[in-house]
């Protein structure tokens, strides 16, 4: 029995086909692998740690005893590529036209880099011995909400 058979007779059949290797095709295709999505993921926790170390060291004289951090985050660490643009203007009788193409520059067989931009934070958790106190609250709100450009509204200080 043939490939064309399969799809005369049985149609049902004949599309559960197409749709099962249109599926292949599209996770063959699809930009990221489990790995770098894993990566990327990972990196994002690594940002967070590093900023939850950071705040627990500035926040060790201020408060004294125990604290506790925790620090979310919006988006991962994003690239932004160069790119050799051409640009070319046409001008006809009705409109000018400009046309712009472009592809990423490479160096050594890498896109390169022109920015790096640095994952957002969202919101900041700190729970700390006094941390009840709204003084001590508000010194802590201050110094986040400065340090790392938030909101003082995403920040939430509590005793331990």
């Amino acid at each position: 029995m043939n490939i064309k058979t399969i799809f005369s007779k049985n149609k049902a059949l004949g599309a559960l086909l197409c749709a099962a290797l249109l599926g292949i095709l599209l996770m063959a295709i699809a930009p990221g692998s489990p790995q770098e999505k894993t990566k990327a993921f990972t990196d994002c926790e690594k940002y967070s740690r590093q900023v939850e170390k950071k705040i627990c060291d500035s926040l060790k004289d201020m408060c004294g005893g125990k604290i506790s951090v925790i620090v979310s985050v919006d988006m991962c660490e994003q690239y932004v590529y160069a790119e050799n643009r051409n640009e070319s203007a046409e001008k006809t009788e009705s409109s000018d036209k400009t046309t712009a193409s472009g592809q990423f520059a490479v160096f050594n067989g890498e896109p390169l880099i022109t920015t790096v931009i640095q994952p957002k934070i969202r919101g900041i958790a700190v729970i700390c011995e006094g941390g009840n106190d709204p003084l001590l609250q508000n010194k802590i709100i201050n110094l986040l909400s400065c340090a790392y450009s938030i909101s003082s509204a995403k920040i939430c200080v509590s005793g331990a």
